[in-house]
């Protein structure tokens, strides 16, 4: 199992998307230090990695406003 975890470089009210996927073209993209941008819209979210993988989902309860959002995180394997 892989987990990226991260933070916003600015503030975003808080959020949980239980259902988020991640869309990537091989396993060596989930790896190190990454930066990403993206939206957290009312009802969904969207990151996009620096190297490819997205990271994208419904969120579990709406949220207003939506706001553009970028960041970094890093990968780990369990």
């Amino acid at each position: 199992m892989y987990n990226f975890s991260g933070s916003f470089a600015s503030s975003v009210p808080a959020f949980t998307c239980n259902t988020a996927t991640i869309t990537y073209s091989s396993l060596k993209n989930l790896n190190s230090t990454r930066s990403f941008e993206g939206r957290v819209d009312p009802s969904k979210v969207q990151l996009n990695l620096a190297n490819g993988p997205v990271i994208d989902g419904v969120l579990d309860m709406p949220l207003s406003p939506g706001s553009t959002v970028s960041g970094s995180g890093v990968w780990t394997q369990n």
